[in-house]
């Protein structure tokens, strides 16, 4: 095996490394995306329910998580 050869297989194991890495951070940004599509459908679907703030909270539930699954995302991505 030559030094050539070797150094080749780090060059693309460091490649294989960073796409992993993009397709990890862009999974997690896809649930958050999901999570406001889901406080969004929640709010619309139960605006108009008795009491209002049953469908306000629970749409802010979700965009909490959704603003903290993208936070760790970014986080967990720059490490």
């Amino acid at each position: 095996m030559s030094e050539q050869d070797s150094k080749t297989r780090t060059i693309w194991a460091e490649d294989h490394t960073v796409l992993a890495n993009e397709r990890t951070f862009s999974s997690w940004m896809g649930t958050g995306l999901g999570s406001v599509a889901i406080a969004v459908g929640l709010k619309a679907v139960f605006g108009a329910t008795d009491p209002t703030w049953v469908a306000k909270l629970a749409a802010s539930l979700f965009l909490v998580v959704a603003i903290t699954i993208c936070w760790m995302a970014q986080k967990q991505a720059c490490k």
